[in-house]
């Protein structure tokens, strides 16, 4: 990766379409069409100047994607080099922040509007093209993970408590947590997921482990990670 852009992360679309800000003085967007061998920066024509934040990021496939930054959302057709302004319904437009944001290969996405923590969610049918106001996120979550598969699960979670939903936030259903700490989830859909968590030993020792679930989180299983060092 190009050394601006080193410690961002990149949105893939698929094993080898990628693309990630560089906030360096250079800035801009560069973009991967081989699995981050080779890095390219694009014009980006129609984006107004970058700030000196990397903005939200989303692809669904190597030519439809979307950035969003200061309560505006531009959506791209051809992989980044132009964009066009696409309105946002309230309480989205203006919002100081908005994000994650996830638009799946069926058409069907979601995006935080007001920062995770205290946002609403809004969502897609169409790809992207226009967006409808949906639901807030549920009590106390604090983080929020879309999926990747269908674009209408994600998962809310705080360090304690987890919550799903399988209509884009219309219903939550809370998931039990075993005792642990969450510090991070990922998802593909509304029942297979990842998390990483602190858990206590006996001796009250906190333990970072990987846990997946097939199931909803109605069960959870240790992952294998491979040995670090």
């Amino acid at each position: 990766m190009p050394t601006g852009a080193r410690g961002q992360r990149p949105v893939f679309a698929d094993a080898r379409h990628g693309w990630v800000w560089d906030p360096s003085a250079r800035g801009g967007l560069l973009a991967t069409a081989d699995g981050g061998a080779t890095w390219r920066r694009l014009a980006a024509a129609g984006l107004p100047p970058a700030p000196p934040v990397p903005r939200l990021l989303g692809f669904r496939d190597p030519a439809h994607g979307w950035s969003a930054v200061a309560g505006a959302l531009y959506g791209t057709a051809d992989g980044g080099r132009t964009w066009t302004s696409l309105p946002l319904p309230a309480p989205a437009a203006g919002q100081p922040g908005l994000g994650p944001l996830r638009v799946a290969a069926n058409g069907r996405g979601q995006l935080v509007a007001g920062g995770q923590g205290a946002g609403s969610i809004v969502v897609t049918a169409d790809g992207g093209a226009t967006w409808t106001a949906a639901w807030p996120l549920p009590s106390p979550a604090s983080n929020l993970t879309i999926s990747r598969a269908d674009g209408a699960a994600s998962w809310a979670w705080s360090a304690t408590q987890l919550q799903v939903t399988r209509d884009a936030g219309g219903h939550w259903t809370a998931v039990a947590l075993p005792g642990w700490n969450l510090v991070r989830v990922q998802a593909l859909d509304a029942r297979t997921a990842w998390a990483a968590a602190t858990v206590f030993d006996a001796l009250g020792v906190p333990r970072w482990t990987m846990f997946s679930t097939v199931d909803g989180g109605l069960t959870w299983v240790p992952a294998i990670t491979p040995a670090l060092g």
